[in-house]
């Protein structure tokens, strides 16, 4: 923050693994940026990428409190997101996701970041479904994990850009209409 000019500003995020299952720390680097960026007359903003596993009233009112850009990591449908992204142990972590994931969008606009594997490529019922849950818009990408079971062969990425196409006809119908598609692919 200090070597930036008088009112500048400056944003942190906070992102990898779940960075909420710190929560704690989380407050301390938030209270100790805030109290900084007063101090040196600076503006500082706060992002989060999360799963959605530990959205707790506390947790959910603290990042609107500080007015955090939140994105969460979420994968589809029951069906898909389990199957992407069980707990340890092997259960499903969708459900256990939905209550404070609700308390979060009814306080921000939130998006969705969705990774795609090969195990499910049907992006269009992914995004129609986040969209559907209240997500101001969703984000598609492939994984890249340099597992052969996940990643996209070229057969997988000619499929994936096929949906992407027919996301860009939605998108496109939508904005005929002067209606949103927060399909943010297109956007950005």
């Amino acid at each position: 923050l200090g070597g930036m000019p008088e009112g500048g500003a400056a944003q942190f995020t906070f992102f990898g693994g779940e960075p909420l299952m710190n929560f704690p720390l989380v407050r301390r680097v938030v209270a100790y940026g805030e109290a900084e960026a007063e101090h040196l007359r600076k503006r500082i903003r706060w992002a989060v990428t999360t799963n959605g596993t530990v959205l707790t009233d506390d947790v959910v009112d603290f990042l609107a409190d500080h007015r955090f850009t939140v994105t969460v990591s979420l994968d589809g449908p029951a069906d898909v997101h389990d199957a992407q992204r069980p707990f340890l142990g092997g259960r499903g972590s969708y459900a256990a996701i939905l209550p404070g994931l609700r308390r979060l969008l009814s306080r921000a606009a939130v998006p969705a970041r969705v990774t795609l594997t090969r195990k499910c490529l049907e992006a269009r019922r992914i995004v129609d479904h986040l969209l559907a849950l209240g997500f101001s818009e969703v984000g598609v990408g492939p994984v890249h994990s340099g597992d052969p079971e996940y990643d996209l062969d070229e057969v997988d990425s000619l499929r994936m850009l096929d949906e992407f196409k027919g996301l860009t006809r939605v998108f496109l119908d939508h904005a005929a209409q002067h209606r949103r598609y927060g399909f943010s692919n297109i956007v950005n």
